[in-house]
């Protein structure tokens, strides 16, 4: 896999993860695995940028 390629990848790849984490904060009851799961989006969406940046920078 080329290194370009395999930036996207995962960077899609963050980015779904994020959108899943993000839906579990937004429906959890609880205080704790809510606040939890909400941190988790916002650092797996700051690594989707990061990648989607390195990808942008090597073209």
């Amino acid at each position: 896999m080329k290194k370009t390629t395999g930036y996207l990848l995962v960077s899609m790849l963050n980015f779904i993860a994020g959108f899943c984490f993000l839906l579990a904060s937004v429906f959890q009851e609880e205080t704790l695995p809510k606040y939890g799961f909400l941190i988790a989006a916002i650092c797996l969406f700051v690594s989707a940028a990061g990648f989607l940046y390195t990808y942008n920078k090597s073209k």
